[in-house]
């Protein structure tokens, strides 16, 4: 997962959708969140929470753009 351009797309994505809707804006944030937190979990040699940080993110990135990441 590269995490800048999965942020670029998902804002673009809550761009073109309908305003911005709140919920979304709060997907993306939680979304944000996930990747810090996989990202954390990486630099600490925690690979289980790495795996499932990322799992999170990725089910997050697909409710907010509709496709899966690529990684």
């Amino acid at each position: 997962m590269d995490p800048a351009r999965c942020r670029n797309l998902i804002w673009l994505a809550l761009a073109a959708s309908a305003g911005g809707r709140a919920g979304e804006s709060t997907l993306a944030a939680a979304w944000d969140v996930a990747v810090s937190e996989m990202a954390a979990a990486q630099r600490a040699g925690d690979r289980v929470g790495a795996a499932r940080w990322e799992a999170e993110a990725n089910d997050l990135y697909v409710r907010i753009t509709g496709r899966q990441p690529d990684e």
